[in-house]
């Protein structure tokens, strides 16, 4: 710890026969001492030393490395695309008008990406598939943390809610419109309506797609071998 300078005073002004300071100077241990919880949770690696054209390099198992990334498994980035709201506003509308079951951990990465790190799949699913994507007016992007995430680059990976038009009544089982969101990504939620048969005009569910790919504008649907619709 630094000292404060003191100020420059005469020898008639020092009291020489009193060596204590006015305040108390924390030793090394006591700081040291002092506990914090980590918030991912520690272990010990497996590790291998190597050399490259003289420098030394360590090396980690792919299931180490797997098990650190599992630490991020439900942690989602927000990207702004055109500048961001203030934090605190930012952290206010995820606690008030998100609905998780559990607060996440909010952090600043940089002055466009947000780490939003929950602690249930439920939670992910359930911010993936909301439809606003703004907060203050600042449009944003939403997308699973991935362990190739690059804060230089866009992810391929986003939310898109899907719409059957006119799917047959019987066909309308979740299960069935499951498999059938998988011919244009990953099946992430499906809308309340179409559960509870509300709005049988329209099957709606949201996917996770792949947006370096070309996807598909209609699909086909097998009722018997000599029937196809689209």
């Amino acid at each position: 710890m630094l000292l404060p300078f003191p100020a420059l005073i005469s020898s008639s002004q020092v009291d020489v026969t009193s060596t204590a300071l006015p305040f108390a100077i924390p030793s090394f241990v006591s700081i040291a001492s002092k506990k914090v919880k980590p918030a991912l949770e520690e272990f010990k690696p497996e590790t291998r030393i190597l050399s490259k054209d003289g420098m030394p390099v360590i090396s980690f198992s792919p299931s180490n490395l797997n098990k650190a990334a599992a630490a991020f498994n439900t942690t989602l980035i927000m990207s702004f695309l055109a500048g961001k709201p203030q934090f605190d506003d930012i952290t206010r509308i995820i606690e008030s008008n998100w609905g998780l079951l559990k607060v996440p951990k909010v952090v600043v990465l940089d002055f466009k990406h947000i780490m939003v790190r929950m602690t249930s799949e439920k939670d992910v699913t359930r911010v993936l598939s909301r439809e606003s994507r703004q907060i203050k007016g600042f449009f944003l992007r939403l997308a699973r943390w991935t362990i190739d995430f690059d804060p230089n680059k866009d992810s391929p990976f986003a939310p898109l809610w899907v719409q059957f038009l006119g799917l047959k009544l019987y066909l309308q089982n979740n299960g069935i419109v499951k498999e059938m969101t998988g011919l244009i990504g990953k099946y992430l939620i499906t809308d309340t309506p179409m559960l509870s048969l509300s709005r049988p005009s329209t099957a709606r569910v949201c996917v996770k797609v792949n947006l370096t790919k070309d996807l598909p504008t209609k699909a086909g649907l097998a009722l018997t071998k000599s029937s196809i619709v689209e």
